[in-house]
């Protein structure tokens, strides 16, 4: 007797829906089942990627943004005034690299930073143009004042004066005093009456040997040009008498 008439009911859907079943076939039954598909990827895969490229775009962005920043900043720095209140000279010796120049201008209290000094220099092309010397640098200079000064050439010039009446020695003894001149004295001394009285301008490095051969120099022209012009009848047999007595004329 059947005590459910309901449940009897729905199964009785439940088969008519998913339709008899058929038995397989013992072929069927030993037949591999289909292998499994591979998985798709992921939307978190995907995600991955996206934030990775991001991060690339992001970095490279940074790094313009740096570069764009030091180099604003550094202009400003290259061009604006220096730390040096009071300015001072500073010696380029000859064959000197510009490391080696910003570095001594940093040392000196010149400039504020020898790298962007030495950046701005060769940023600008001027990497072989600075040259030996010795500069006058002004009070708050800029690194590029200094660049600029440095690439003239404009020394600080010195003087040396012999002025008139001055003997031999005493003409040699102010060559040998002259600091900003280097090297030593000739050994052997010029006769009287050899050496020019003149202004001699030079600048620092240059020898005590130049000097005195300017000096004789000079004074050899002025003989030469005064003998030309000579009166027919002075009682002088040569140039050499002339500058012997002129040397006397210029002692008494």
């Amino acid at each position: 007797m059947n005590t459910n008439p309901g449940g009897s009911g729905e199964f009785g859907k439940q088969q008519a829906q998913s339709g008899p079943i058929v038995p397989k076939t013992a072929a069927e039954a030993l037949r591999p089942e289909a292998g499994t598909p591979p998985p798709r990827r992921s939307r978190a895969s995907r995600s991955q990627v996206v934030v990775f490229m991001n991060f690339v775009i992001s970095l490279v962005m940074l790094m313009i943004l740096a570069a764009g920043a030091a180099l604003y900043f550094g202009k400003q720095a290259f061009t604006e005034p220096g730390p040096s209140a009071n300015g001072d000279t500073f010696l380029v010796k000859p064959n000197t690299g510009v490391q080696d120049i910003a570095d001594q201008l940093e040392r000196r209290g010149l400039i504020s930073d020898a790298r962007i000094f030495r950046l701005g220099v060769r940023a600008t092309g001027n990497d072989s143009a600075l040259k030996a010397g010795e500069y006058e640098i002004k009070p708050r200079a800029s690194m590029r004042d200094i660049m600029e000064l440095l690439k003239s050439g404009k020394s600080v010039m010195y003087s040396l004066t012999i002025p008139e009446g001055l003997t031999v020695e005493q003409a040699l003894q102010r060559v040998a005093e002259q600091d900003a001149l280097t090297g030593d004295m000739p050994a052997k001394t010029p006769p009287e009456g050899s050496l020019a009285t003149d202004t001699l301008r030079f600048t620092r490095g240059a020898t005590r040997q130049q000097m005195i051969e300017k000096l004789l120099a000079d004074q050899k022209k002025l003989v030469d040009d005064v003998w030309q012009r000579r009166a027919p009848d002075l009682p002088l047999a040569n140039v050499d008498d002339f500058v012997t007595l002129a040397s006397i004329v210029e002692k008494e």
